[in-house]
């Protein structure tokens, strides 16, 4: 049985960040180049360093996913004015905009 949008949503089976490093090339490239560096830079370090490094690494991927979902929280709250605008039909929801 296929799964509208909103139920999907609400029952966290929504799949995006999966399918899309599959479709993007670009995006497939440069997790590769990243891998591919990470391990290169790992070779030269000792233990410490190492263990320094791999705290870098959650950190920054912390920063990444809290900006991925503000992200989409603030892309998903755009649509919903960009819905409210076109069945209010006018556009009095933008700043310095007068209605008349």
């Amino acid at each position: 049985m296929m799964q509208t949008i909103l139920t999907a949503i609400a029952e966290g089976n929504l799949r995006m960040g999966t399918e899309t490093i599959e479709h993007n090339s670009e995006l497939k490239n440069a997790m590769k180049r990243v891998c591919r560096l990470g391990e290169e830079l790992s070779k030269t370090l000792n233990d410490s360093e190492k263990e320094l490094l791999e705290k870098l690494e959650d950190s920054y991927a912390e920063a990444i996913q809290s900006d991925s979902q503000q992200s989409f929280i603030n892309g998903f709250r755009l649509g919903a004015l960009v819905i409210v605008e076109v069945f209010a039909g006018r556009d009095g929801l933008v700043l310095g905009n007068v209605e008349g």
